[in-house]
């Protein structure tokens, strides 16, 4: 654990068990569907897809990608995006960006021209931008063809978080010199504005009920204090600042399907208590969450989490070191504990079929 904890510093700064049935197939189109981005372990092109059926509550496949195409998915597959009928990979180390048959998990397209993508979000029905690692730099992705026609040059390194609102995308760039965030019309695909923030290295974003951000900002292994900002986008202005305690580390933000309830987790590398599990608090709470409503086992820590929409359960993951095949609990939006399955290397995405 110690020397990928060392990884993530340094590229960053990145039960029922499977059984495998060579007769199944990887369509996904006769049942609700959770799929499961597994990254691997750094250096290893261990990546993989697992699929887990809703309804049934058990894993299908952790080998999703591998049983489509008799090959690996690569070096650290960090985020995984469903625009209309592709859904779209991008795997970090390896320096490509997979387009996939969403339904087979067969790969149309390998778009190999950007630099440690990171992120992917649409910005239109014809485009999406895609977000780099150590790069002043993002780039535009013609979900049509699939290629890559444009860039845009931004003030900092590391685009992360990218949400698009009232035809601007607002972006998050982590960069420990960065104390903005930026905004891009979606039509000229240039910054037109930037909001002011008080605060170091925004890094993930998502929009409530209200249509505001909430934005998790901070860089622990930089001497960054972690902080949550509430900002109001249409008067560009911060509504309410929050601050972390000095040994968190906050990561995932994530919403309910109402977006009016936040989650996240709280990651002590070490595996002990305090700071370490997934929080929840109202998007009308004055303080944040300061208990877990769901506590990291002993000797372990949460590394990704997802809301089930179709009944508001919590998936979370134990990445147990990167090492060997990632635990996911399943608990009820509560936090009882309701079952666990064993998925593939770093589980850090869930990806929920509606």
């Amino acid at each position: 654990m110690k020397k990928y904890v060392f990884i993530i510093i340094t590229f960053l700064f990145s039960c029922v068990k499977d059984k495998p049935n060579p007769n199944i197939t990887n369509n996904t189109t006769e049942e609700k569907q959770i799929l499961i981005l597994n990254e691997g372990a750094f250096g290893n092109n261990n990546s993989e897809i697992s699929i887990l059926s809703s309804t049934q509550q058990k894993v299908i496949t952790n080998t999703a990608y591998a049983n489509a195409n008799a090959t690996s998915m690569g070096d650290i597959a960090q985020s995984m995006i469903r625009i209309q009928n592709t859904l779209y990979v991008c795997i970090n180390n390896s320096n490509r960006i997979l387009a996939l048959n969403p339904n087979t998990f067969e790969l149309k397209t390998s778009i190999n021209s950007v630099l440690l993508p990171r992120y992917i979000a649409p910005i239109s029905s014809q485009y999406a931008l895609v977000g780099t690692l150590y790069q002043n730099e993002i780039f535009v992705l013609n979900t049509e063809t699939n290629n890559i026609v444009s860039s845009i040059q931004m003030p900092y390194k590391n685009a992360e978080a990218m949400v698009s609102y009232l035809a601007k995308t607002y972006v998050c760039l982590w960069d420990t010199a960065c104390h903005a965030i930026y905004q891009i019309d979606n039509t000229t695909q240039k910054i037109d504005d930037s909001i002011t923030i008080q605060v170091a290295a925004p890094r993930e974003m998502l929009l409530d009920i209200n249509n505001n951000a909430w934005i998790l900002c901070g860089n622990k292994y930089q001497n960054k204090k972690s902080f949550l900002l509430h900002i109001d986008l249409a008067n560009k202005q911060v509504i309410r600042q929050y601050t972390f305690d000095a040994n968190a580390e906050p990561m995932r933000l994530t919403m309910n399907e109402t977006k009016d309830s936040l989650y996240f987790i709280l990651v002590n590398y070490q595996g002990t208590q305090p700071f370490n599990g997934v929080y929840c608090m109202s998007i009308t709470d004055q303080q944040l969450a300061n208990t877990p409503i769901i506590q990291a086992p002993n000797n372990s820590y949460f590394w990704g989490i997802g809301i089930n929409p179709h009944n508001q359960h919590i998936y979370v993951s134990d990445p147990k070191g990167f090492t060997q095949s990632s635990t996911v609990f399943e608990y009820t939006k509560s936090g009882e504990f309701i079952q666990s399955f064993s998925t593939g290397i770093g589980s850090n995405q869930f990806y929920f079929s509606k």
